[in-house]
This record gives structure tokens, sequence and C-alpha cells, in this order.
């Protein structure tokens, strides 16, 4: 299972085609490939390990392949705040 799922993942590349013309390959590194059955599965076993790390003031919701995240407080500063906090666990 770990050796097909590397593979899924490793050594992806992608073309745009413009007026019939094909551009350069170009390597993609990060992310699951979009349509994927199992894409979204992996995106949330990914995604859930970050988001058990926020603190219990974010609020957090995960769908497929999407994660959002939110706060409320009394001032806008506290909210500033904590989602700079948060934005800076989730893009480590």
């Amino acid at each position: 299972m770990f050796n097909w799922i590397k593979s899924f993942l490793c050594h992806r590349t992608a073309r745009v085609k413009l007026d019939g013309n094909l551009s350069y390959a170009v390597k993609i590194r990060e992310g699951v490939p979009q349509g994927g059955v199992i894409s979204p599965t992996l995106f949330v076993v990914f995604i859930n390990d970050i988001t058990n790390s926020l603190s219990r003031h974010i609020s957090r919701a995960l769908h497929a392949d999407d994660f959002a995240m939110w706060s409320t407080a009394e001032s806008t500063a506290t909210v500033k705040v904590r989602m700079q906090e948060a934005l800076n666990i989730t893009s480590k």
C-alpha cells in the first residue's frame, strides 16, 4: 500500500495546452492529484494532524480537499493574533 501511494504522489508533471501548443512539463512537488479517487482521503489524513495542533479558540472545517478556519472574539485584534498563530502552525 505504501509503495502504491508513493508512486501515486511522486514523479508527477503538468503541462498546459494553449491554442494547440503544449508547454514544457513542470514537476509537481506538492498536493494530491485533483480528481484522484484517493486524493480526498490522503488530504484529510495529512491535514487532520495539523488541525489537532490548533488552539481551542480556532474553529475549523474539513471537507474533501478543503480546509477552513476561523475565530471569534470581543476584539478584532484578538482575532488577528489567533488567526496569525493558526496560519503559522498550518504553514510549517
